[in-house]
């Protein structure tokens, strides 16, 4: 055989291990579509036929790995929503049982790809996304019906609808050691040792309006102490070293407030001013008896009272800038400092504006809704809305339950 013909035999054999390659993925590609479509697909559509029954015992359910199923959330989220009314329960040992009805958390996106091979979430009457973080979220169609979402940020989220529920109630029922009774009111502090003057406890220094005010505060009255990173160049340390362990979901917050309670306030400023977003930071200054200095999203006036805390802020009706708010936060830390009683005052306003079990009664009412409109048949039991600024659930167009404002 010639050069010519042997390369032009190479050249047919490529092209017919191309051709064979070719035709086996589409194969494999036809079939995986098949899968979906009949399977996968199907499970929602069997699923949403389903018909809810109010009366009966709803389950809890996560993956065992999840980070959010680790703690005590869903055990005290359990029973919170059990004592306002909405039968349901959590029981970590019978979560490889199928029970149903049945609401399947997540715990954030990166959680997603263990949960897609657990076949008990396809399978949930719910499945519920925990959007704890401020970041874009992005999620594919039909994954998730209902993403709790702490900011109000909701613009990409593909889901059957939306409650925004900020982290700080959330917070609530995630650590040990919290008394809640003492969100609502508190009994005059205890006679005590000396405290300090301020502290705060922050796991990085990017936040560049954090680093700014601890030197502001620094420059124009008295340094902080720091507990975990030093992010001003005036401040000085505390418990020699010590940090919280973040890696603890159950306790680090409390280990945080008893470090922080040898002071007279709490620096807890968050991250970023994103619309909405409030995490545990306040609860953490509260629970170690000190006063709040706040920086943050200002729809925590509609979560917290103006009197319980002292809020650095730039007001936005006021054209406020970074500096101009500091210099009013700081003139207010330094009078509160210099005066018993106007610490004492603080100390002894309700942090909260509404009852500690409002947050509870909310996300009860918000469940029997969207699982009585996920079905065919509703349930007879009623349940209504207190609060005017919630659309009701449509599957086809994406609505948003808030507790602000309710």
């Amino acid at each position: 055989m010639n050069q010519g013909a042997a390369r032009a035999s190479k050249s047919c054999a490529r092209n017919h291990r191309k051709f064979c390659c070719a035709l086996v993925c589409s194969f494999c590609f036809s079939v995986c579509a098949y899968v979906h479509n009949n399977f996968i697909s199907n499970s929602f559509a069997v699923r949403r036929n389903f018909t809810w029954d109010a009366s009966k015992l709803t389950h809890i359910y996560c993956n065992p790995d999840d980070w959010s199923c680790k703690g005590h959330l869903y055990v005290e989220l359990a029973r919170a929503l059990a004592r306002s009314g909405f039968d349901v329960s959590f029981e970590r040992e019978r979560l490889l049982e199928d029970l149903s009805p049945r609401i399947f958390f997540v715990g954030a996106d990166y959680e997603l790809k263990a949960a897609k091979r657990n076949a008990l979430f396809w399978a949930s009457d719910l499945r519920v996304l925990l959007h704890v973080e401020p970041y874009k979220l992005r999620l594919k169609p039909n994954m998730i019906d209902v993403v709790l979402s702490t900011t109000f940020d909701v613009s990409a989220i593909k889901a059957g609808a939306t409650i925004y529920f900020p982290y700080f109630y959330l917070s609530m029922w995630q650590f040990q050691g919290v008394n809640l009774k003492d969100l609502s009111r508190r009994d005059p502090p205890m006679s005590k040792p000396e405290r300090k003057f301020a502290a705060y406890a922050t796991s990085h220094c990017k936040a560049a309006h954090r680093s700014t005010f601890y030197d502001f505060i620094a420059r124009r009255y008295k340094p902080a102490h720091f507990l975990n990173k030093r992010c001003g160049r005036e401040d000085l340390s505390f418990n020699d070293g010590r940090s919280s362990d973040r890696r603890d979901e159950t306790r680090w917050l409390t280990t945080v407030a008893h470090d922080l309670s040898a002071f007279k306030f709490a620096i807890v400023f968050e991250n970023a001013d994103v619309p909405g977003y409030i995490t545990e930071k306040m609860l953490a200054a509260r629970i170690s008896g000190t006063v709040p200095v706040y920086y943050g999203s200002d729809v925590v006036y509609d979560i917290f009272n103006r009197d319980a805390f002292i809020d650095c802020t730039p007001d936005r009706g006021l054209d406020e800038t970074l500096e101009t708010s500091y210099e009013r936060c700081s003139a207010k830390i330094r009078r509160v400092d210099t005066n018993e009683t106007a610490w004492r005052e603080i100390y002894m306003a309700p942090l909260l504006k509404r009852s500690v079990d409002a947050p509870a009664r909310f996300l009860a009412d918000v469940f029997h809704d969207l699982l009585s409109k996920r079905r065919e048949s509703v349930s007879s039991k009623s349940y209504r809305f207190d609060c005017s600024s919630m659309d009701r659930v449509s599957w086809s167009h994406p609505k948003v339950y808030s507790i602000a404002g309710c």
